[in-house]
């Protein structure tokens, strides 16, 4: 009886883990989606809080999740768009977040690719 117990609550670790990973997946990809707007959407591009709310998912990805495989990337998305913003509106605030992004890329994941 103890050891169904036991595979009971291992399955439903494993199956809320997977669950999880699927709704970070998710995440990512509708940051993705916003990411490619501003640059293929003029419109949508000249609104800041659509730069904002799409940094905003990127950053609640690597801030919220920092071991999944999606972290890097998003980390590194959202420096790039804290880049993109600072030259669209001269807001230096944004150069600035855009270098502690990076920054923070290279120490939090110094063997990643990006």
């Amino acid at each position: 009886m103890k050891n169904i117990a036991v595979l009971i609550i291992i399955s439903i670790f494993f199956f809320h883990s997977a669950a999880i990973a699927d709704n970070i997946d998710i995440r990512y990809q509708r940051a993705a989606k916003y990411y490619h707007m501003l640059f293929d959407d003029a419109a949508f591009k000249k609104i800041e809080s659509n730069w904002i709310k799409t940094i905003k998912y990127f950053e609640s990805i690597y801030q919220n999740h920092s071991t999944h495989a999606k972290a890097p990337a998003a980390m590194f998305n959202s420096g790039k768009l804290y880049r993109a913003l600072y030259q669209y509106n001269s807001k230096s605030i944004y150069l600035d977040r855009s270098n502690i992004a990076f920054r923070a890329l290279v120490k939090k994941y110094p063997l990643s690719s990006l």
